[in-house]
């Protein structure tokens, strides 16, 4: 063994030793590969460099060997496959751990090229049947995409899978359930309608997280979950539909229940510390029953105080409600004038308790906290006169933005409107043109985008990154339960 290479051996050990700071069995490990090298074995030789290079030239290499080191290490901990990830069952308040062996485990899936079911020009997400977001993690690392099997036939309907995804679109696994709500970056809770031990119809609710194949059932028999991008939740019970019977939710929070609470949960605030809730009270069965049935509006605060009641206000259970980005007021479908089929939005200011009646409907949502987008329905014929308005509530004015029937904003001035090139209601398919725009600091950029197919239904808020950068379409025709999902940045 020559002086150079007893150098660099040495040189080796020292460097991993104090500066990668790894264990004795590695130094060795190294010492065994270095000896194995062909330079110590007759007839063979690598090219080497001068002696005086020697020392410095190792610490230079196993430097970058550390660093390899620690950065795959540190990869393995925050990349590593779903599917390779130890169950851990979470403790009880008794230190015993909480396995429920009937919990709906969660499948993980690999990446694999999608083939989109039509000729999309932004990146498919996924391609699947009756597709519907579920929302976005709070820091905007995951989101989640609900799939509803074809029901055909309709005895066979299965239960919906969740799809979750990393905010680059890649798989992070999936759930059985109707519903889910994000908690935080990494936890979720999931809804799954199934019955009950004792025979009667409902839905369970249980706690997971990505990169856990466990579920917590959590007690309780549950209708529907109410989210935020705060990842504030709250769990409506199972309740039979009618005005005379009473609603009831409660809060998650910190991984506990709240007690009870009144109220059907509706919307909550960009912050989670305000929760729009309706009170039932007509019309009486048969028609008020289910998404039939009406109430009035209160807003409560995080911990189930009372905050504003607009006792006045009129509105169907299955209405579209939606808080501006600071809190400060509450749009709503307003129900009063139902009889001659006139709805209208409604804004709540919530620190007055005033309701403005705007004398115009359609799907809504903030631009930002006072510039109401709407559509227009009440110019729906013929179709090619819809409208895009803006309302602002600093001045009460109205103003046509566009034409079209397509309509999501992020509450900071970015927003995605067009018209869908075919029909859904009357089964006519064509391309879809909209136009993307984004409001910064040095003003507003516009981008267009062209869609092979309408956007199917009306996009969800939560359709939105919590940062208001992303937003994910649901992409179809209308004569096929088949749909895409697409990411448009």
């Amino acid at each position: 063994m020559n002086r150079s290479s007893d150098d660099f051996e040495a040189a080796v050990g020292t460097t991993l030793a104090e500066l990668a700071r790894v264990d004795r069995s590695t130094v060795a490990e190294t010492h065994a590969f270095i000896a194995a090298l062909p330079d110590r074995h007759p007839g063979r030789a690598l090219l080497r460099w001068p002696d005086r290079w020697s020392a410095g030239l190792a610490a230079a290499v196993v430097g970058l060997v550390a660093v390899a080191v620690v950065a795959s290490a540190l990869g393995g901990l925050n990349n590593a496959p779903a599917a390779s990830a130890t169950p851990s069952p979470q403790p009880t308040a008794s230190g015993e751990p909480n396995v429920v062996p009937s919990s709906p485990p969660i499948v993980f899936a690999t990446a694999s090229p999608v083939v989109p079911a039509f000729n999309e020009t932004l990146p498919v997400v996924m391609t699947g049947a009756n597709l519907w977001m579920q929302g976005w993690s709070p820091d905007g690392s995951s989101f989640a995409i609900a799939e509803q099997p074809p029901d055909t036939p309709p005895s066979t309907r299965g239960i919906p899978v969740v799809h979750l995804f990393k905010r680059d679109m890649t798989p992070e696994g999936t759930v059985d359930a109707s519903q889910l709500a994000w908690t935080d970056a990494t936890h979720f809770v999931a809804l799954r309608y199934e019955s009950s031990s004792d025979g009667t119809a409902g839905g369970h609710v249980y706690a997971g997280r990505i990169g856990s194949v466990q579920l917590t059932q959590l007690p309780g028999n549950f209708q529907r979950l109410v989210s935020g991008p705060s990842g504030a939740v709250a769990l409506m019970q199972w309740w039979d539909g009618t005005p005379e019977t009473p609603t009831h939710y409660v809060v998650l929070s910190g991984g506990a229940e709240s007690d009870a609470r009144d109220g059907y949960p509706v919307a909550w605030s960009r912050d989670g510390s305000l929760l729009a809730i309706i009170h039932p009270t007509g019309p009486p069965p048969p028609r008020g029953v289910g998404s039939q049935v009406t109430g009035w509006i209160e807003v409560v605060g995080s911990a189930g105080q009372s905050v504003v009641k607009a006792s006045s206000a009129n509105t169907w259970i299955s209405s579209e409600m939606a808080f501006t980005p600071d809190g400060s007021r509450l749009a709503f479908q307003d129900d009063t004038h139902a009889a001659d089929g006139r709805d209208e939005i409604g804004v709540l200011t919530v620190a007055t308790g005033q309701v403005q009646m705007l004398g115009h409907f359609g799907p809504m949502t903030w631009l930002n906290s006072y510039q109401l987008l709407y559509v227009d329905t009440w110019s729906s014929i013929p179709s090619e006169n819809v409208k895009v308005m803006v309302w602002s509530d600093t001045d009460g004015t109205f103003s046509s933005y566009s034409t079209g029937n397509v309509l999501t904003a992020n509450g900071w001035g970015g927003m995605v409107v067009g018209m869908n090139g075919g029909d859904v209601n009357l089964g006519t398919t064509g391309p879809t043109n909209l136009t993307l725009v984004r409001q910064n600091g040095w003003g507003i950029v516009v981008g267009t985008v062209a869609l092979g197919n309408e956007v199917f239904g009306e996009i969800p808020g939560d359709s939105w990154s919590p940062d208001g950068q992303m937003v994910v379409l649901v992409v179809g025709d209308g004569q096929s339960p088949f749909q895409d999902a697409v990411l448009a940045q």
